[in-house]
């Protein structure tokens, strides 16, 4: 049985996973969403070989420099781990305001640290004074915005969606990592190449930025935006998106009700649905796809089937919390 050498202890895993183990243990460390999404319970290995899948969807550097996602560890091997805190960029910043986007959506607006870089359609985590974090992705523009923006939707029973709504003020303190994830627009991406880009809820925020990117760098080729929600409500961009679509030519937005009556400009049924039946043929296409999980992997799959490059396709899910 592998064990698990952790500040100075050693546990036997029993074949669960590193986040499990050091919580049964009384040595529980920072998680989320416990799927590998949110990426809140990094640590990095000391000693012995990375387990298989440890560091799904990590970027480069973080592979690199060790760190591994516990929620996905499952040792065969002892393996001797240590917080990844000192290795992730972390940065003081203020909250500047919050606003109401829908029923269910609060936008948070954050002072943006001095040199904090992203790429359209990354994410961050945000860590409050009491130590709990959640992950987000940026909505605003990295190149012309001196402020970071955040869609949180409300989950029930959330205590960082609840803080948000509820609690937050303008002038609170919060913490903010590095930008992360490889959901991105890429630098050299042709300005010609045809970009669908796929959202369910506040899987909405990531494809915001890369759309405002695409648009910014001159993006001649087709720029085909579907937003689903359950119901008009959760449409909360539908106003700008729409004046979007009106300033350029080459962008299309589709709103989609996937529950109930369809108001007028919208259209029933699922986005990732009407998406491929509009678009049968994806080859040449650069496809985004980002919120709720089992959307984006069958999306993903039904893409790549379409012809999409499977290096063309770049996904993000979204997963609550639950707490």
């Amino acid at each position: 049985m592998a064990k698990l050498r952790f500040q100075g202890e050693v546990f036997e895993t029993g074949g669960d996973t590193v986040l499990d183990c050091l919580a049964a243990h009384g040595r529980p460390i920072p998680s989320g969403c416990r799927s590998g999404v949110c990426q809140s319970c990094l640590v990095q290995v000391v000693d012995g070989p990375v387990p298989e899948g440890a560091q799904g969807g990590l970027d480069e550097a973080s592979v690199e420099r060790g760190l591994l996602l516990a929620c996905q560890a499952r040792p065969r091997e002892d393996l001797e781990i240590a917080p990844a805190g000192s290795l992730v960029e972390r940065h003081a910043v203020r909250v500047l305001g919050l606003r109401e986007l829908g029923p269910e959506v609060r936008e948070m607006k954050l002072s943006r640290p001095a040199g904090y870089a992203f790429l359209a359609g990354q994410f961050l985590q945000l860590q409050r004074a009491d130590g709990l974090a959640r992950s987000y992705s940026i909505a605003s523009d990295s190149a012309r915005d001196d402020f970071l923006l955040l869609h949180v939707g409300r989950v029930p029973g959330g205590r960082m969606s609840s803080w948000v709504f509820d609690d937050a003020r303008p002038g609170e303190q919060a913490t903010v990592t590095g930008a992360r994830g490889r959901c991105y627009l890429p630098s050299d991406a042709p300005t010609g190449q045809p970009l669908l880009l796929v959202a369910t809820g506040t899987g909405l925020a990531p494809l915001r930025s890369i759309l405002g990117e695409a648009l910014r760098r001159g993006h001649e080729g087709r720029i085909v935006l579907y937003h689903g929600a359950r119901d008009a409500g959760g449409l909360y961009c539908d106003a700008g998106l729409r004046a979007l679509a009106q300033a350029h030519p080459q962008f299309t937005y589709e709103a989609c009700v996937s529950r109930g009556e369809a108001p007028a400009g919208t259209r029933p049924g699922r986005a990732s649905t009407l998406a491929l039946a509009d678009l049968p043929d994806l080859t040449g296409w650069r496809v985004f796809l980002c919120g709720n999980p089992a959307m984006v992997e069958e999306t993903r799959r039904e893409a790549f089937l379409a012809g999409a490059a499977s290096s063309a396709i770049h996904c993000d899910s979204f997963l609550p919390s639950g707490d």
